[in-house]
């Protein structure tokens, strides 16, 4: 039960409430200081230029590299999309890369989310990492000396 005096109850009324910032003060707490800092700080901007950033250089080192591995979507909002790759299936090249991109710290998924704690170097090394990946996915497909599925520790899917 819930108690208390009934003019505050009746100034509820009004109040919209959701399950991603509960009733509770904490939640109230953090969504007060992420509207605040939604209406001060560029953040739609920096998560835009950051996402362009990440999807324009990926889909470059993909067509340098001519590995089908591409970057989708908006730049907030990214999805990994890969076509089959010589004796690799699309499943087989997305899950060998998210798995070596998580081996170097980049905890990445087929859809991803930018957000602003993100950093300029972070996406840079990213886009250095998923290079050197690439690059090796380029190489077992010249070799074909052991399909990336034999490589693949867990289906990600």
């Amino acid at each position: 039960a819930v108690g208390g005096k009934a003019g505050l109850f009746d100034s509820t009324k009004e109040v919209v409430s959701t399950m991603t910032y509960g009733e509770e003060t904490l939640s109230l707490i953090a969504a007060e200081t992420c509207l605040n800092i939604l209406g001060s700080q560029a953040v739609q901007t920096h998560i835009w230029h950051l996402g362009a950033l990440l999807q324009k250089e990926w889909n470059a080192i993909s067509t340098e590299l001519e590995v089908p591995i591409t970057l989708k979507g908006v730049p907030s909002r990214l999805f990994l999309q890969a076509d089959p790759y010589g004796e690799n299936s699309a499943l087989d090249l997305k899950s060998f890369l998210l798995q070596e991109l998580a081996q170097d710290g980049i905890l990445f998924t087929p859809q991803t989310f930018l957000n602003y704690s993100h950093t300029r170097e972070q996406i840079l090394y990213a886009l250095a990492c998923t290079k050197k990946i690439l690059l090796r996915i380029k190489e077992s497909g010249k070799t074909r000396k052991v399909p990336l599925r034999a490589r693949v520790m867990e289906e990600l899917w």
